[in-house]
């Protein structure tokens, strides 16, 4: 993939201005985390990237040329298909040249012996995980993910975020992770940037390599937040 820019962005919804000449640059398979207070527009700008929400002015560049999928924060997947089936639904119309994929990566999600279930006898982990491949079947050149291990445990979303980097290995791609969880954005990035209050410009932008240790880089967070 190229590098894409986002430049002069405006964004306003319902009269409020969430975005005002804003600008972010995102290298090829860069992995790019952003924090920020609730509201401030985190969501809106994946929606943006995504094509599913319009913007007023400014221009995106780079991204008609990529694949793009948007992870939400609830699985959202279909109750009467299997996960196999579920799965499948992100390179419709199925071609059978991505069964291999598809295995491979229920081997690494550790879905395998789960791909026959329904949605309803997954744990919200699994599901999620389901999720996940859902968007990453397609080996897309840009994944957004909003907040998708919000509501699980500590514990369950360090293995999923392990398990997700595992696919990162298979299929490379960019990431743009918007979340409230600092470690997470810490274990899962190579750059964080951090927004302020609406309109929304970049308070703090720094790779993590440059901190050495989590505990430094929540040093770093805690004089910008």
């Amino acid at each position: 993939m190229d590098t894409l820019h986002i430049r002069g962005l405006g964004v306003q919804i319902n009269g409020t201005e969430l975005y005002r000449d804003f600008d972010l640059t995102i290298r090829p398979n860069e992995k790019l985390a952003i924090l920020g207070p609730s509201g401030c527009g985190k969501s809106t700008l994946l929606r943006v990237m995504a094509g599913l929400l319009s913007y007023q002015n400014g221009e995106l560049v780079g991204f008609d040329d990529q694949v793009v999928r948007l992870v939400f924060q609830e699985p959202r997947l279909l109750p009467w298909k299997s996960v196999r089936d579920n799965i499948a639904l992100g390179c419709q119309p199925f071609d059978t040249t991505k069964d291999e994929s598809l295995n491979e990566l229920l081997d690494l999600a550790e879905l395998s012996s789960f791909q026959a279930h329904l949605p309803h006898q997954l744990s919200s982990g699994m599901a999620q995980r389901v999720s996940l491949l859902r968007a990453m079947v397609t080996q897309p050149d840009v994944l957004l993910l909003d907040e998708p291990f919000s509501s699980l445990d500590r514990q369950l979303r360090k293995r999923i975020c392990q398990a997700y980097l595992n696919m990162c290995d298979r299929l490379p791609h960019a990431l743009i992770l918007v979340t409230h969880q600092p470690e997470e954005a810490f274990e899962l990035a190579d750059r964080i940037v951090v927004f302020n209050h609406r309109p929304v410009q970049i308070v703090g932008n720094r790779s993590t390599v440059d901190f050495g240790s989590l505990t430094a880089f929540m040093d770093w967070l805690d004089h910008l937040m």
